[in-house]
Order: structure tokens, then sequence, then C-alpha cells
């Protein structure tokens, strides 16, 4: 009866390390739980539209760009030979 006793405390306290092991490293059980749905949704939404936002600005700079270089392009050229 006694054996089972130790074996059951082992399994109890090997169980209560793991637990703190993990929330050590991943946090309380609080801080894991995830976002509902519609947050997630709103949050991969504005990332995804900022994404979209930088590169409509980067195409139109190197529009703008390619554009001024070629209306100048009777004085320098891209390397800076004629």
């Amino acid at each position: 009866m006694s054996r089972e006793a130790d074996i059951a405390l082992i399994e109890s306290v090997k169980m209560q390390r793991s637990r703190l092991s993990a929330a050590l490293l991943f946090g309380g059980s609080q801080q894991r739980r995830a976002l509902p749905n519609d947050r997630r949704r709103i949050m991969i939404s504005i990332i995804i539209a900022a994404a979209v936002c930088a590169v409509c600005v980067g195409v139109s700079f190197v529009t703008d760009l390619i554009a001024s270089m070629s209306s100048d392009s009777g004085s320098t050229s891209l390397f800076g030979a004629r």
C-alpha cells in the first residue's frame, strides 16, 4: 500500500514540475489562450491591409523614379556615362 502511495506522490510531483516548466516557458494559462476568431480576423486584416499599402507606395515610388529617369535620359544615363 505504501509503495502505491509513493508512486502516486512521485507522479504528482512530475506533473507539477512539468506544469511549472510549461508555465515558465510559455506563460500562464490566461496568457496562452488564443484570441477569439473575430479579433484574429481583424488583426490579420489590418496586417494584410498594411502590407498592400506598403506595396502600393513602393510601386508608386519606383514608377515615379523610372519616369523621372526617362525624362532626364538626355542629360545622364543610369550609370553616369553617355
